[in-house]
């Protein structure tokens, strides 16, 4: 959700959670991170606020619009994203996000691709699948997280 959506139609936004969605998304006004691949923390009226950052380059409004990819040419660039960070994890915390919208990869083929790349990252040692929702809380809480001032 974005900020001021939720500030102007705070009901709707408290219905979406009470359904169990995720509550996370584009920042106050779309302002997403796109600076790192890893979550860290940012201190909001004095507290610490957790920032997921977001992607361009894995995201299917990017990749699907001009110029077009193809499915198999957007999965082989997800599978070469995933290798490249998975083989950094190795002596640093990796995070990659891929950003699919109903509306573009909510068709048969994208979904299949999709698919295909979740059950070769699952393949690999270590890997976890979680909602941003379930990053920021745990960035919250896991020791040595970056924090910016």
């Amino acid at each position: 959700m974005v900020g001021q959506a939720v500030e102007k139609h705070p009901a709707l936004a408290k219905e979406i959670v009470d359904r169990g969605h995720e509550a996370t998304g584009h920042g106050q006004t779309w302002g997403d991170d796109i600076s790192r691949d890893e979550p860290f923390t940012v201190t909001v009226k004095g507290k610490p606020f957790a920032v997921v950052p977001y992607t361009i380059r894995n995201n299917d409004i990017v990749r699907f619009d001009s110029p077009a990819t193809t499915n198999a040419t957007y999965l082989q660039d997800l599978k070469d994203d995933f290798d490249v960070l998975y083989a950094e994890a190795a002596s640093r915390r990796r995070m990659m996000s891929v950003s699919a919208h109903d509306r573009i990869s909510g068709i048969p083929g994208r979904v299949k691709l999709l698919e295909d790349f979740i059950r070769y990252a699952q393949k690999q040692k270590g890997v976890v699948f979680m909602r941003k929702d379930e990053i920021a809380k745990w960035a919250l809480s896991a020791p040595n997280v970056p924090h910016e001032s």
